[in-house]
């Protein structure tokens, strides 16, 4: 979820479920989780009154961006060590198996 708000901006729950391909009770409860940590916070929602948005706190935001550094670094390095094939292939797996969850997600709707 800090990911999609980092690379999003502020989303509604709805919105923040159907990226993460989550049901939107599951989406809700972890939101308020990281409310009380401080590490998101609430937002007025221009578009729609009674809908808010979720957006990261700057707690939040430095802790996403250091992760994400940190997944960068491992990224490079674990892949310095594949073939071109090989990261093709793990391509190709991680596509299917997001096209297959969301295909699930769909049926179950």
């Amino acid at each position: 979820m800090l990911e999609q708000l980092h690379d999003q901006g502020p989303l509604p729950v709805p919105r923040i479920a159907d990226r993460l391909i989550a049901p939107r009770q599951f989406v809700q409860k972890t939101a308020n989780a990281l409310i009380e940590k401080g590490l998101i916070e609430r937002r007025q929602n221009t578009a729609h009154r009674r809908s808010k948005l979720l957006a990261l706190s700057p707690i939040g935001a430095e802790l996403i961006e250091t992760v994400l550094a940190r997944e960068a670094v491992n990224i490079v390095r674990v892949s310095e060590r594949l073939s071109p094939e090989e990261i093709a292939t793990a391509v190709r797996v991680a596509e299917a198996m997001i096209e297959g969850f969301a295909e699930k997600e769909t049926k179950d709707d």
